[in-house]
């Protein structure tokens, strides 16, 4: 769908986008295209990855890999899900503390109101 979506001519206008709220899951291959095909340098951007324990890291992975393309991102935010707590393995504090060093401020969804 992502792909699809990423293909219309209209979408060149998608590189004036700089908050972007993705509240549905995303499987990570349309992720990994999306990150690698978005010409909009997002300023905040909320992604969501509830239900997606061992594939977290890649998650990430692919935002680090946006940041280091683009270097717009001020802001992450990560959409838990409900009730969800996360328990960070060590390569995700590695990536988020890679993404905090490119100055990237990183909050849960719900907390994005303040920002």
């Amino acid at each position: 769908m992502i792909t699809l979506i990423c293909e219309i001519s209209s979408l060149k206008f998608l590189n004036f986008v700089e908050y972007l709220f993705l509240d549905f899951h995303i499987d990570l291959l349309s992720f990994e295209y999306f990150t690698k095909n978005c010409r909009a340098n997002l300023k905040k951007w909320i992604i969501y990855i509830e239900g997606e324990e061992d594939l977290r890291k890649d998650y990430l992975k692919y935002v680090n890999n946006y940041q280091k393309v683009h270097n717009s991102l001020k802001i992450l935010g990560i959409n838990k899900g409900y009730m969800c707590e996360f328990d960070w393995t060590n390569d995700e504090l590695e990536i988020i503390n890679s993404l905090k060093d490119q100055s990237i401020n990183i909050f849960p969804s719900d907390e994005l109101d303040k920002c």
